[in-house]
């Protein structure tokens, strides 16, 4: 059966409030044939977060306008591998004594904070290095990774999506932290080779978007194009934890982009990831969707990227291409399926960019078992 959460936004909201509303939602959930799972609270926000396996998302609504009224703002359908590992639990907290049924009151919210982090892909690792050299630097990136993560009590998330790793934190404060830890363990030739950018961000499961932590990790990704000079690049929203507790040396590894330049940001990339899969998808088409001349487009794109608008799409179109060669696709798709008119043209790109082929790409992926 399908898995979903939802987010009820109730003004004055309280844990008792919630764990009641769920007691209610449990006597009839059979009812709706829903399960009821769990539920997250966040009192500071204003927010509740409900777990529920069911049918369909009319399902989980009708539910809880007949136990207690309270309508979601929004339903998602999420899946238990992620919510486990971006929450940690797909249950009640167990508190003896007293049944699953009975009422319980806690207070766990569901706010979380990210760490992400890009690498160079290790088929061209080992190419600029050798297969000894990029083995042991891989070895040692995820070794740091972990050994910072389970200091500062975060978790390595899976189904990370574009970043190669993902650290979730119920803490902003030691986000920060274990970031500027990790940025500080590798010496700046290490830094080069792996060519590592790491961005924070920070938001709940459910908003408007149709995936679990949807708005945290799109921008949280986005802010990697902005990540360079082995800098931190910092969410707005997180912002004040960092001018806490680095106010002096590790501020200097930080840098922030106003709420107006992440909502430019954002725009551009979302704009990039719907159109670029088509091939007649150029700059002027980008400037008319952004409501910018080229030179306005332009000028931010170099103040936030240090990239052109034509050399921002072509490496949004290649790095896409780029995992679904990872992924196994076959070369004339992606072409196709990533903007590029011809199979050839494709390949000429992907060499220029990278230095190597896709077919040899595929080679060292095979040998290299990488």
């Amino acid at each position: 059966m399908p898995l979903f959460m939802d987010l009820h936004i109730v003004p004055g909201i309280t844990a008792q409030g919630v764990a009641e509303a769920h007691v209610l939602d449990l006597k009839i959930q059979e009812e709706y044939k829903c399960s009821c799972m769990t539920y997250w609270i966040d009192e500071a926000n204003n927010s509740a977060f409900c777990l529920i396996e069911a049918p369909n998302a009319n399902a989980v609504r009708e539910l809880h306008n007949k136990a207690h009224g309270l309508l979601p703002f929004n339903i998602i359908e999420v899946n238990k591998d992620a919510v486990k590992s971006f929450l940690g639990r797909l249950y009640d907290p167990e508190i003896p004594g007293i049944p699953r049924e009975e009422l319980k009151v806690f207070n766990d919210p569901a706010y979380r904070c990210m760490v992400f982090i890009e690498i160079k892909d290790p088929v061209f690792l080992k190419l600029h290095t050798s297969l000894k050299r990029s083995q042991a630097l891989l070895f040692h990136f995820h070794q740091i990774i972990k050994e910072y993560s389970d200091h500062f009590s975060g978790e390595i998330a899976e189904d990370t999506g574009a970043a190669n790793s993902l650290l979730c934190f119920s803490y902003s404060e030691n986000a920060v932290k274990c970031a500027v830890e990790i940025i500080n363990a590798f010496t700046h030739e290490e830094k080069d080779m792996l060519g590592i950018r790491i961005s924070i961000n920070a938001g709940m499961p459910v908003t408007s978007n149709h995936r679990i932590f949807g708005e945290t990790i799109d921008l949280g990704e986005f802010l990697l194009h902005t990540s360079n000079d082995h800098n931190i690049v910092l969410a707005s929203g997180v912002k004040d934890i960092a001018l806490k507790h680095f106010k002096d040396q590790g501020m200097k590894k930080i840098i922030t982009h106003s709420p107006a330049e992440e909502k430019f940001l954002k725009k551009i990339f979302i704009i990039l990831k719907q159109y670029s899969p088509d091939e007649n998808f150029g700059i002027e088409k980008l400037c008319s969707l952004a409501g910018l001349s080229k030179s306005s487009l332009n000028r931010h794109l170099q103040n936030l990227t240090s990239k052109s608008p034509n050399s921002l799409l072509k490496e949004f179109r290649l790095n896409h291409a780029l995992k679904l060669l990872r992924a196994g696709e076959n070369i004339s798709n992606i072409a196709f399926n990533t903007g590029f008119r011809s199979p050839s043209y494709f390949s000429k790109c992907f060499k220029q960019h990278f230095h190597l082929s896709p077919s040899d790409y595929i080679e060292h992926l095979k040998i290299g078992s990488l």
